[in-house]
């Protein structure tokens, strides 16, 4: 059975109780209106999941206690108003979102319970699996981010720029545009040809020297900060410029967050996916490359960033690994 600790405003919070105490594997341990009640329930001693019911009126709770959350090893999952709130609780450090309905019937509410209990289940199913094991664990900090960004064409060359990577090399997140159950395979063909770890990314992997993380085909992946550590989050989401997972989406992540940690790289594609991620890396601060059309299959990608001026240097697989190297 799961402890649930239910902080919502209102008839929000009974609605929500009584949800939760409907169903056997569920034990509500308490609800809460303010951050007293709310860390005083996380410091009881007893393990609990945290439904947080996001309202503008509550949400100085939200960050009074995240890190309570955080420290008591506890799982959270937010119920916002529409995906763009939603998103900016993810990188705040939420395990999971779920989107409010619009109106209050009884099938809508019963819908939201449904969304939310599978979530909560799924954080524990994950939980419970053994972890993926790295080839090398490094104590360095990581100093240095490589981001990727790449589709039609791109799988060569991203194996062989990840192959000239020493086993030590910074952190890499990677989005090739490519089906779920393809991103499995590819990462796992990558981990076994390769000096460094290749995975295809969880939500709340870390990110470590020697690590690279490959988002999975079906989820937009971001970088995002959880208590002063950098990690992944995945999330099922609508697609991004027509794509999913999107190079934007990725991009854009590490403009916000750490632009001057950051080498921004976007290879062979289709499209432009990546083109306006690149150029936000490039004028937070970042180091950005971009393949050149002699070397590339679809010289679309990289072109559109080229010609916004999002690509500081631009060449060859070679020529952006020796540029990288220059950089880490």
């Amino acid at each position: 059975m799961t402890n649930i600790l239910i902080i919502a405003k209102g008839n929000r919070a009974w609605i929500l109780n009584d949800f939760f105490a409907s169903d056997k594997d569920f034990n509500v341990i308490g609800t809460a209106q303010d951050k007293e009640r709310a860390k005083y329930l996380l410091g009881t001693g007893r393990k609990a999941f945290v439904i947080f019911d996001y309202d503008e009126d509550i949400s100085g709770i939200f960050y009074d206690i995240l890190e309570s959350v955080k420290s008591n090893n506890a799982n959270i999952i937010a119920i916002c108003d529409n995906v763009k709130q939603g998103f900016g609780l993810l990188e705040k450090g939420v395990d999971d979102i779920c989107v409010r309905p619009k109106g209050e019937s009884v099938n809508e509410r019963r819908s939201l319970f449904t969304s939310l209990s599978a979530k909560i289940k799924k954080v524990i199913s994950d939980n419970d699996k053994e972890p993926r094991a790295l080839k090398n664990k490094y104590a360095k900090p990581v100093e240095t981010i490589i981001a990727i960004g790449s589709s039609t064409g791109g799988t060569e060359c991203i194996l062989q720029i990840l192959k000239a990577m020493p086993a030590d090399a910074p952190p890499i997140l990677i989005v090739q545009h490519m089906p779920p159950v393809f991103t499995a395979l590819y990462s796992a063909r990558l981990h076994s040809e390769c000096k460094i770890s290749v995975w295809e990314a969880k939500d709340g992997d870390t990110l470590e020297n020697g690590l690279a993380l490959l988002a999975p085909g079906d989820k937009q992946m971001r970088l995002v900060n959880r208590n002063g550590k950098y990690s992944v989050s995945c999330s099922v989401e609508a697609p991004f410029g027509g794509h999913i997972p999107a190079v934007d989406v990725l991009f854009n992540s590490i403009a916000r967050l750490a632009p001057d940690k950051a080498i921004g790289v976007i290879l062979t594609g289709m499209g432009k996916d990546g083109a306006k991620g690149l150029l936000a890396m490039r004028e937070a601060g970042a180091y950005t490359l971009g393949q050149d059309e002699q070397s590339c299959i679809v010289y679309g990608m990289p072109k559109a960033a080229y010609d916004i001026g999002a690509v500081m240097r631009q060449g060859s697989p070679e020529t952006i690994i020796n540029a990288t190297f220059t950089q880490i």
